[in-house]
């Protein structure tokens, strides 16, 4: 049982994340077009029975090991865009999720909001994690997804001249806002298809809603005969890439 401090952190960290969610310049709704610069690549069309489960801001040495064994039980791989600075805090849990048949790439690496900066500080974001990745040892990918999905056309650019496809995710189970495992999976059930790029969270707070979530996902994803894969696989059988715009989701 949590302790009523601890639930209240939990609130008003959810509070928190909820209002610069909100306010978070770059982060695209449903009407948003993305005008010019490198796609953002929100879900995939294909007509293989696959889906993509993506996790971010890990690892944690709490919540990562939790959805790694889900993943295990159901024989199920993912994707995890990992912080730098919690890749060098925890380089284990690193090569244990590449380990696992799972896919680690870059978030950045001090989470900082990269739309309006200069190229120069995106890329270092970039470089900086890329180069502790493969210090590790983890295979490399070309896979990057920006802190809260925000950038502009700057930032866009200088990430794909580092040969990086930037990801986003058309179905989010908002597990920030701690509204249950039960509503997270519900979420990500009513919304899912073939080809959809799922947001979840293993780090950057309490996640233990999430591993739960993953499970009850994991479940209903079989009785649907979906296949989580990694998101390299899933581009592979990809027949078209919808940007923001065609995908509708934030």
């Amino acid at each position: 049982m949590l302790s009523g401090r601890t639930m209240l952190v939990a609130a008003l960290t959810a509070a928190v994340l909820g209002l610069l969610f909100a306010l978070t310049p770059g982060r695209p709704r449903a009407s948003a077009q993305q005008t010019a610069g490198p796609p953002v690549i929100w879900r995939v069309s294909t007509t293989k029975a696959e889906v993509a489960l993506t996790f971010d801001d890990g690892p944690d040495p709490t919540w990562t090991p939790r959805i790694l064994q889900r993943l295990a039980a159901a024989h199920a791989r993912a994707t995890f865009f990992v912080l730098g600075s919690q890749a060098q805090r925890y380089p284990e849990l690193v090569r244990q999720e590449a380990s696992s048949g799972s896919e680690v790439c870059p978030h950045g690496w001090s989470h900082t909001i990269l739309r309006g900066r200069s190229a120069t500080r995106v890329s270092a974001e970039v470089a900086r994690t890329h180069s502790l990745l493969a210090g590790l040892g983890v295979p490399n990918c070309r896979l990057f997804r920006f802190p809260y999905f925000a950038s502009d056309l700057q930032a866009r650019q200088a990430v794909a001249a580092m040969g990086y496809r930037i990801i986003a995710a058309g179905v989010d189970s908002r597990d920030w806002q701690l509204p249950g495992a039960t509503v997270m999976a519900e979420r990500v059930l009513a919304e899912v298809q073939p080809g959809a790029i799922i947001l979840f969270h293993d780090g950057g707070g309490p996640r233990a809603q999430t591993a739960q979530a993953v499970g009850l996902v994991l479940a209903g994803l079989a009785k649907r005969g979906l296949t989580p894969v990694t998101l390299d696989r899933l581009l592979s059988a990809a027949d078209t890439l919808p940007t923001a715009a065609a995908a509708g989701r934030a």
